[in-house]
């Protein structure tokens, strides 16, 4: 499923400078207009290096594993739109594309809600035998941009033991326009 999600974001043309900052470190994604940061969950660890490739400026990790080691990960990038209407196209055409290559996928869309003004859409994506077990999070910061926050693990047991971890990072979502 990560490289799925990592052959999804190439289509992204914005890559955004990503570093940590701080002892209860912050996650922090910066571009020309605009910046927004992630509470680095407690014994996790933020990567700015190991996602770039793919197109993620910013990842978390448990302390003490890698990208490929590790059994659940979160990452975080923005993904610019044409208009206001694509932020619901955008969940559609993830869900379709999924299922595409997954059978059996499940997509529960959770109830809307709002960190601060910005509507927040969670979708958990599901599939049958388990190959995909991911959350994902996206955040309507401005009508021609989307911020997605992921949860992708390896097994069930390890997606349902991390969605607080999830949870608890969205709420930590801060986003800042830069003034000109």
């Amino acid at each position: 499923m990560r490289r799925l999600l990592i052959v999804l974001l190439l289509i992204v043309s914005s890559f955004p400078l990503a570093f940590s900052k701080g002892k209860d470190s912050l996650g922090v994604v910066r571009t020309e207009d605009f910046h927004y940061s992630l509470k680095t969950p407690e014994k996790w660890v933020s990567d700015t290096k190991s996602g770039l490739e793919g197109g993620l400026p910013l990842i978390f990790l448990p302390k003490g594993k890698t990208w490929e080691s590790s059994p659940v990960v979160l990452y975080t990038y923005v993904q610019p739109l044409d208009s206001a209407v694509e932020h619901f196209r955008i969940i559609n055409d993830d869900s379709r594309r999924m299922s595409i290559s997954v059978s059996k996928l499940s997509a529960k869309h959770l109830e809307p809600s709002a960190i601060g003004e910005h509507r927040v859409q969670v979708v958990h994506f599901i599939s049958e035998p388990g190959k995909i077990f991911d959350a994902v999070a996206y955040i309507s910061q401005t009508p021609t941009l989307i911020v997605r926050v992921v949860m992708s693990a390896k097994t069930l047991d390890d997606f349902k033991k991390n969605l607080p971890v999830f949870e608890k990072s969205l709420q930590s979502y801060n986003f800042t326009a830069e003034q000109k």
